[in-house]
């Protein structure tokens, strides 16, 4: 009778071991997971050219600057694809740049006020 209660108690030692561990496992899973969570961060013109594109662990930053010297008065807005974000506009600086701070991942259509020329850079983690 004491050999068949020691068996017992060690395999119910055993089963919650395995419990633990399974636990522990699925833990670090979803912890390991939600860390290294990444995804594209793309912005396109009217026509749906892609212009900048970059993998960005958190919200990214983009910068558009203007080439030659038709940005006074001009004002950037970048629209989300897929409407799951509001648009953003914000003018154009005395630097010849609008910047986004804080854009989340996803397609993002960028637009001018007036006609000019342009490029885009995306910074991620800043």
């Amino acid at each position: 009778m004491v050999d068949a209660f020691g068996e017992i108690l060690g395999l119910m030692n055993n089963f919650l071991q395995s419990v633990l561990l399974a636990c522990l496992l699925q833990a670090s899973f979803f912890l390991s997971s939600s860390l290294a969570y990444a995804a594209e961060l793309k912005v396109v013109d009217t026509t749906g050219l892609v212009r900048s594109a970059r993998v960005v662990q958190d919200d990214g930053e983009v910068e558009v600057a203007f080439i030659g010297d038709t940005h006074s008065g001009i004002i950037c807005t970048l629209k989300n694809v897929d409407g799951l974000a509001p648009d953003r506009s914000v003018p154009a600086s005395p630097a010849h740049t609008c910047v986004f701070p804080g854009v989340p991942a996803g397609t993002w259509q960028l637009s001018t006020s007036k006609p000019s020329k342009w490029q885009v850079r995306i910074f991620g983690d800043r």
